[in-house]
């Protein structure tokens, strides 16, 4: 799989709020006409650039997509590091689960553009990569707070664990962003599930 890398870093103002427009053209282009609709002619023309300017600083929409991405990742990934680092500590895992989930799904509200990233990230191999590494990272950071919370378990069994609530939770949140109909049930039940694991921990512990 080739590297994502933009073809130029901005090292002088203009040249990061050129990067910024052409970031902020293509958040604009995926939320109104959504994955389908997003190609540099599209991107330059909302930014008001050249596309010639647009190469200049990313090789195609990919690379522009997972830029996009890692950041809408990072915005989540940075409040899930802070709570889980509270887990060994936690008193009342259900209030403890349900601020987390709410949270999350209030940082997915906040950023239109999560729900087509998550999409895309299912059919975009490049994007798919770069959520499996993160989805990797955090569940090191998960599997570590269940260890200090639950010291019988084995660092294999934690690991196990951290997985399986991270990429089950994500799935279903990723249903409750796109399915409003059914968002407040999904997300009572995750809530319920995880609460529910975390607590049968806690008795076998």
């Amino acid at each position: 799989m080739r590297a994502l890398t933009r073809r130029a870093i901005p090292t002088q103002a203009r040249s990061a709020v050129t990067v910024e427009k052409i970031l902020s053209a293509a958040t604009s282009v995926l939320t109104e006409r959504g994955l389908q609709g997003l190609n540099t002619n599209a991107v330059a023309e909302s930014a008001q650039i050249n596309v010639a300017t647009l190469y200049h600083y990313f090789p195609d929409k990919v690379a522009i997509l997972a830029e996009l991405f890692i950041r809408d990742q990072a915005r989540r990934s940075e409040y899930l590091v802070a709570r889980f680092n509270e887990l060994p500590d936690v008193v009342d895992i259900d209030t403890w689960t349900t601020n987390l989930i709410n949270s999350i799904m209030d940082l997915r509200r906040a950023s239109p553009e999560t729900i087509v990233l998550r999409q895309a990230c299912r059919t975009v191999p490049e994007l798919l990569a770069i959520e499996e590494s993160d989805t990797a990272q955090i569940s090191d950071i998960l599997a570590r707070a269940l260890r200090l919370r639950f010291p019988s378990i084995t660092s294999s069994r934690a690991g196990f664990a951290a997985r399986a609530l991270i990429e089950s939770g994500a799935v279903m949140l990723d249903r409750a962003s796109i399915d409003e109909d059914s968002s407040s049930g999904l997300i009572r039940e995750v809530i319920a599930m995880i609460t529910a694991y975390l607590e049968r921990l806690d008795r076998s512990n």
